[in-house]
């Protein structure tokens, strides 16, 4: 993930450049250390990471979720925001860097269904028939839903931005909880 990173996720800085997420900042270097550890130790990684304002954190961890959506087959991941502004930017900053891969690193799309959700999956549907493709999904969606955000999926990568600032817990404790149980989790 951190080669993909630092290579390839390019990102539009605050200046309006086009740039790779290389060089680290310090914090994520140390989020990087920390993922590595728990994952060593437990093979899945589950943490709340208390961050201030500003330091790329969202931008680094959707890069993280990112690649081990479309490198990993049969993924769900799932992005949340507090609100449809921020997690249709998160969604748009997500977008730029599939398309800002190299052709042969891109994985095939089926569908970008409602702006927000991802399917990737082959085209042709004879083909998708003997050859289905990553089958990967990545949905970008928000805390302002009331019901139905992961439920019947089982979430592989979350990565839950802003959660201090969701509107209502329930969208936490009743949809996106009870959907936590990958046993190789990254969120």
């Amino acid at each position: 993930p951190i080669y993909f990173m630092e290579n390839y996720y390019i990102i539009r800085d605050e200046r309006g450049q086009l740039r790779t997420l290389y060089p680290f900042w310090s914090h994520q270097n140390i989020l990087d250390e920390v993922i590595r550890d728990e994952w060593s130790k437990k093979g899945c990684c589950r943490l709340i990471v208390l961050k201030p304002r500003q330091a790329g954190s969202t931008t680094w961890n959707a890069a993280r979720i990112f690649h081990a959506t479309i490198f990993v087959p049969n993924t769900f991941s799932l992005v949340m925001a507090q609100d449809d502004t921020v997690s249709g930017e998160i969604y748009q900053r997500i977008i730029d860097a599939y398309h800002n891969l190299p052709f042969w690193l891109r994985p095939e799309y089926l569908s970008k269904q409602q702006g927000r959700q991802v399917i990737f999956q082959r085209t042709d549907e004879y083909v998708r028939s003997v050859d289905p493709g990553l089958g990967s999904t990545l949905l970008v969606s928000n805390a302002q839903k009331s019901t139905g955000v992961a439920i019947g999926r089982t979430i592989k990568n979350i990565l839950a931005s802003e959660a201090s600032r969701w509107p209502d817990p329930q969208v936490w404790t009743a949809d996106i909880k009870p959907s936590l149980n990958a046993p190789d989790m990254l969120g």
